[in-house]
């Protein structure tokens, strides 16, 4: 068996990667991911990443992807002992990838878990107060299977006849991908972040035998997407002056912020409140500041707009006076309330006759009851008539005889969606081959001979026969 180490640098930072140069190898034939191999991959990852030494207080449960096991599942079958550089996926950004290859290993429940714990096996080989890897060893995959984020994993696995393995052709081989969800692998980066179990999770996890879960991260089916609430603002990034800004977040409650499309951070700039240093600075001229105003309302209600306050000198002249008599805030930075895209449309309600199909929309906002209009829409599918009665009849089957009376058979199917649409039977049998056996055997009986054609002499008689039109004589 072997492996392969992880994947390319995404647009955000860099990946480690040991992937060869391009590998020509003969096409394979995919083999099924049942439910048990399935589980078995998903519990294998699961059971590495509780088990991290130092313990990990982020460590996220990880869950199945079908989308990811769809694109697992056609590079697989290319059989190519590299990464797929080409990998995509419209929710995760980067996609993760391992790889694993064996040769006369036998392809079952044991061969998925093997796979996870040679990956989880190279964590003899990583430093983690370092963060690097023992030379001329690999820790990618590790690195990738413990990677506290990625929360997602979809694999597809394929029979190959031939794979070169850099530059070593090796035959019959089996060969395994997993993606995952988002990508991890950051060079410079912790894995996870050290310290008591779970006790760095988001507010709405709760703790799994170490790990972090959460109802709409870890869901199969992706639910319906909306924003969670807001963090509390940070603390100011200045106490005092003309400046400062503070921040906070929140989450799409299927951990992908794409899924929920508006900006999941806000910054307010301007912060500070307070001139550093003395409120009643003096000039030259011993003038000093009056007290500022009250901030001014916002200039918009969504969107992002400005508050404003001012002071005057006591001279009268801002000259006379030592600093800014402005200040500006950031104020209603939150989206102005909009629909975010369409979903594909689901399933119609019926196959024929006039059925309806819908599709959802959720609001930027996280609450559809800031959007005006409807968060779903339908309309008319499946409008064919739905058919009625019976279909044509078949042809008659062969005769269940030759010859002496035999039965044939012909079938018809009813089209309408209830049979009391379709009377009468649904099979009609009839008779074949009614002619005797014994004339269908082949010649019929001589007949008489006729009388001689000369009364001396040479002379000839004859006898007929015949062959019925049925038969071969």
């Amino acid at each position: 068996r072997w492996s392969i180490d992880a994947p390319d640098a995404p647009p955000t930072g860099v990946k480690k990667s040991s992937a060869p140069g391009q590998l020509v190898s003969s096409p394979g034939t995919n083999l099924p991911v049942t439910t048990a191999i399935r589980d078995a991959l998903v519990a294998a990852h699961n059971n590495a990443r509780r088990t991290v030494t130092p313990t990990a207080t982020n460590m996220r449960l990880m869950t199945w992807d079908a989308s990811l096991a769809t694109l697992a599942t056609s590079y697989a079958a290319r059989c190519l002992f590299a990464h797929n550089k080409n990998r995509r996926n419209e929710r995760y950004h980067p996609v993760g990838e391992n790889i694993y290859i064996s040769s006369g290993s036998p392809y079952n429940v044991a061969y998925g878990r093997n796979a996870v714990e040679a990956w989880d096996g190279e964590r003899v080989y990583y430093n983690y107060q370092t963060k690097t890897c023992t030379p001329n060893k690999m820790c990618g995959h590790y690195t990738q299977v413990v990677w506290a984020d990625t929360f997602k994993v979809g694999c597809g696995v394929a029979s190959c006849p031939t794979v070169n393995v850099r530059g070593r052709v090796w035959n019959d081989a089996t060969i395994l991908i997993c993606n995952y969800g988002p990508g991890g692998n950051y060079i410079n980066s912790f894995p996870y972040e050290s310290g008591r179990s779970c006790t760095n999770c988001h507010s709405s996890d709760t703790c799994n035998n170490k790990l972090c879960t959460n109802t709409g991260r870890d869901s199969l089916v992706v639910p319906a997407a909306s924003w969670m609430s807001w963090t509390s603002w940070s603390a100011c990034s200045t106490t005092c002056g003309y400046g400062g800004t503070r921040r906070r977040s929140r989450e799409c409650n299927t951990f992908v912020s794409k899924d929920c499309g508006s900006p999941a951070k806000e910054f307010e700039f301007f912060c500070a409140s307070t001139q550093c240093g003395s409120t009643t600075s003096t000039s030259t001229s011993g003038a000093n500041w009056r007290s500022w105003t009250s901030w001014t309302a916002c200039s918009a209600t969504c969107g992002g707009g400005r508050r404003e306050r001012t002071r005057s000198c006591s001279s009268g002249r801002l000259q006379d006076c030592t600093g800014y008599n402005q200040q500006l805030l950031d104020c209603n930075r939150r989206p102005c309330p909009s629909w975010n895209n369409w979903r594909g449309w689901g399933s119609c309600s019926v196959t024929c006759g006039g059925g309806r199909k819908v599709r959802t929309r959720a609001c930027n906002t996280g609450s559809d009851a800031d959007c005006s209009g409807s968060p779903q829409a339908s309309q008319p599918c499946n409008t064919n008539a739905c058919p009625t009665g019976w279909s044509t009849w078949s042809s008659w089957s062969r005769c269940s005889t030759t010859c002496g009376g035999g039965i044939r058979t012909r079938n018809r199917g009813c089209q309408a969606l209830s049979s009391s649409q379709c009377p009468g039977p649904r099979r009609e049998r009839g008779p074949c081959n009614t002619q005797s056996c014994s004339a269908a055997s082949g010649w019929s009986s001589w007949s008489a001979w006729s009388a001689c054609s000369h009364t001396c002499g040479p002379s000839t008689s004859s006898s007929t026969r015949s062959c019925p039109s049925s038969v071969t004589c």
